[in-house]
């Protein structure tokens, strides 16, 4: 009889961990941008670094921005998406200028950390900002992740991103 209950328990936490993993993973995310207020001068650099998780498998980024004041000099996979098959290009042109991060993998990022860090050189004055145009992150099966994110003063929401 009380080897009966404990086999009940052992299935009962069984099926609730496997129902509840899933919930978790598609209750949505929380993403983070650090990035200044404002441009530095003539010259400096600034970074804005992504971090957070939603339980993803693929992710897609793009920052736009004013190439006549700043210029995209790297974009970097953060540890999270640094097993992932992965592409980035600094000055992609498909409806303005901007900066993208693309990374895909097989398997579902479960731990929290840095997704993308993009480098920008400041090139002439001027008070642009940069332009979150997309967001867009995905679970195992393709499904959108529902996201919601604060933007610091340096950058916009743009058309096309999800909030």
């Amino acid at each position: 009889m009380k080897r009966n209950r404990i086999l009940a328990i052992g299935i009962a936490l069984l099926l609730a961990v496997q129902l509840l993993v899933p919930l978790a993973c598609a209750a949505g995310a929380t993403l983070k941008f650090t990035a200044p207020d404002k441009l530095p001068e003539v010259g400096q650099t600034v970074t804005v670094d992504l971090s957070g998780n939603t339980g993803l498998c693929a992710v897609q980024i793009k920052l736009g921005y004013d190439d006549s004041v700043v210029e995209c000099t790297g974009v970097e996979n953060g540890e999270l998406i640094g097993d992932m098959l992965s592409a980035n290009n600094t000055h992609a042109t498909r409806d303005g200028i901007g900066a993208i991060i693309a990374a895909a993998g097989t398997k579902t990022v479960k731990t929290d950390g840095s997704l993308v860090v993009f480098t920008f050189r400041v090139k002439a004055a001027g008070d642009a900002k940069l332009t979150l145009a997309d967001a867009l992150l995905s679970d195992t099966d393709g499904k959108a992740l529902p996201l919601s994110y604060s933007l610091p003063a340096l950058i916009v929401q743009g058309s096309g991103s999800d909030s």
